[in-house]
């Protein structure tokens, strides 16, 4: 615990006093986090990590149980996710906090400037999208039925993959949580039909891989015309 909480601020100070954009500082924080796991691992007794099995049906059931809606059976998790994107979207555009975090999100200098302490607002869009970030891997580890130490990785390219075919500005201040919906409806959409093409896995990740980079240069060229 002590670990994580000095890994956090970390990323807080590198985000908040070195300037550092978000997405660079959380991929340096999954790195040195996935690194303490690994030490953490490598310390027990386990030559290689068995993982986490033999969950209770009753946590699994709390995930994968369905509710029936007009005789179509419909997933606890699909609930949950319409849940997290309603509270998301009253915090964006309902509150006061959400409009800080577009300002800071925009231009850090202007909002300190009109007032709105940038460091704090921050640290707030952190703790709020780490408590998201334990809430996922709980569904996850619930759906698939056990967590191993590899568990989650590379899933912060793959959400930020999402937020950038949604339309979000990978600098901030732009998006929308409509748009990040139907971003990762569109990558799950895809993850789903990719495995029935008739080409190699390898291929599937030499794909994903252009994708982002085609994603990235249109949301770069939209966020540029933005500006001007």
């Amino acid at each position: 615990m002590a670990t994580n909480q000095l890994v956090f601020y970390l990323c807080c100070a590198a985000i908040s006093g070195l300037k550092i954009p978000s997405f660079v500082a959380t991929f340096c924080t999954r790195i040195m986090l996935f690194g303490v796991v690994l030490w953490y691992v490598q310390s027990g007794s386990y030559d290689v990590y068995p993982g986490i099995s033999g969950l209770t049906e009753e946590f699994k059931e709390f995930v994968k149980g369905n509710a029936t809606i007009l005789g179509t059976p419909i997933p606890f998790y699909v609930f949950y996710a319409i849940a997290a994107a309603v509270i998301v979207w009253f915090i964006w555009n309902k509150t006061t906090l959400g409009k800080k975090m577009y300002a800071v999100g925009a231009n850090p200098d202007a909002a300190k400037a009109s007032g709105i302490p940038v460091v704090k607002t921050t640290i707030l869009v952190f703790m709020i999208s780490g408590m998201l970030y334990g809430f996922s891997g709980f569904v996850q580890a619930a759906y698939i039925g056990s967590v191993s130490h590899v568990s989650g990785v590379n899933g912060d390219i793959l959400a930020m993959l999402a937020c950038m075919l949604g339309g979000v500005s990978v600098t901030g201040g732009i998006g929308k949580i409509s748009g990040v919906v139907i971003g990762a409806s569109l990558y799950i959409l895809l993850s789903i039909t990719m495995p029935w093409l008739p080409i190699h896995a390898e291929m599937q990740y030499i794909q994903i891989g252009m994708l982002l980079l085609v994603a990235a240069a249109i949301n770069k060229k939209r966020y540029s015309a933005t500006v001007r």
